[in-house]
């Protein structure tokens, strides 16, 4: 089932669809221009993943995005890994390097 939240050809030129499946999972329909070079390298990329390229842009755009509810700065979060237990009483070593 679809539901069209406004009119088409709206003012701005955008028009929006939301999209229902039965398993209650709901998306709304958007549209992204793509050079040639672009889609052809996403659609060989998504092919070796098995996935569509409409998945494809979903993922690339979740993994562009901070996480949910947290600063952006939380993507980076356990991103280094010092192989040192207390490497998080030390932090200002590791991000600055050692003092001289």
């Amino acid at each position: 089932m679809s539901v069209a939240p406004g009119p088409r050809g709206a003012a701005n030129g955008a028009a929006r669809m939301l999209s229902f499946t039965p398993d209650g999972d709901n998306m709304i329909r958007t549209q992204v221009s793509l050079d040639e070079h672009e889609y052809a390298v996403a659609k060989t990329e998504a092919r070796s993943l098995g996935i569509s390229v409409a998945e494809f842009v979903r993922r690339a755009v979740r993994e562009a995005l901070p996480p949910r509810g947290e600063g952006p700065w939380m993507k980076f979060a356990g991103f280094v890994e010092t192989g040192n237990p207390r490497s998080s009483q030390s932090i200002d070593e590791i991000v600055y390097g050692q003092k001289d």
